[in-house]
């Protein structure tokens, strides 16, 4: 059955909470849970804990909300349409200027018709989910973006270039059910991970010799590994393995090549797998 993105149900509290976040959320306000304690207390049961909520609704200390949060307010699905239409928005941005290192959020306010706060509540949500941009500024008196920067960094370029659309990303991780503490990435584990990643990456370059076309397709496969930290470790471990598998033995290079990756690529994920 076709993984679809879901509307999770809300109890009576969630919904309290989410509504309370979404609004401050979109309206770029700076707070922390205990604001939002103070303002609600009436309404939510002393027993209450917004780190108890499903974590694909919003963030665990309860002041980032989700996309599956909006949606499961909304009860719709139009928030996908816009997030589309923010980064396919800025997509033609990059292509137009491909040296680009910072995109205003009028600029894309022009190619959407959407409204800033809008753009910047999407902005902040999306690069929560894989990183769309790696700097950002904002108004003196709130977290309304005012640009953000992607200059210097290929994942991020390659990231709107290859946009699949936000209702791919959030299908895939919708197959995340809660997950253990012991299954999920530690933020130690990520940074090992990611210095490993790269190091494959520098220590192949060499293998890249007339198959530069190859060589970026290859690179562009494993870094996107980096970005896919949310899925529990053992689908993540899942995914590593069928890239790994298109690689190299599905014949997407040539024998001799695909046979030199291969003997060097195994024993350094085996222990990536293992450690």
């Amino acid at each position: 059955m076709k993984q679809r993105v879901p509307i999770i149900k809300l109890t009576k509290s969630e919904k309290v909470w989410l509504e309370a976040v979404y609004l401050k959320n979109q309206q770029g306000q700076r707070f922390t849970f205990k604001d939002v304690w103070a303002e609600l207390h009436n309404l939510l049961p002393a027993g209450f804990r917004p780190s108890d909520m499903d974590e694909r609704l919003i963030s665990s200390n309860g002041e980032e909300i989700r996309f599956l949060g909006v949606i499961a307010i909304e009860k719709n699905l139009s928030i996908i349409k816009k997030t589309d239409s923010v980064i396919n928005a800025i997509r033609k941005i990059i292509l137009k200027d491909p040296r680009k290192e910072t995109i205003t959020i009028n600029e894309i306010e022009e190619k959407t018709g959407l409204k800033t706060y809008e753009i910047s509540f999407i902005m902040h949500m999306v690069n929560s989910l894989q990183h769309f941009y790696n700097s950002s500024s904002y108004d003196n008196q709130d977290r309304i973006i005012k640009s953000i920067g992607i200059g210097g960094d290929e994942g991020i370029f390659y990231r709107y270039i290859r946009f699949p659309g936000i209702k791919k990303l959030l299908e895939l991780q919708a197959k995340e059910n809660k997950t253990t503490d012991t299954d999920k990435f530690t933020a130690d584990e990520t940074v090992t991970l990611n210095n490993r990643i790269d190091q494959l990456l520098k220590d192949l370059e060499s293998l890249k010799v007339g198959q530069e076309i190859i060589w970026t397709d290859m690179m562009e496969e494993i870094s996107e590994l980096k970005n896919l930290y949310f899925l529990s470790k053992k689908n993540w471990r899942q995914l590593l393995t069928g890239k790994l598998s298109e690689m190299v033995i599905g014949g997407v290079i040539s024998e001799t090549v695909s046979k030199k990756i291969a003997e060097y690529i195994n024993p350094v994920f085996d222990k990536l797998l293992t450690d």
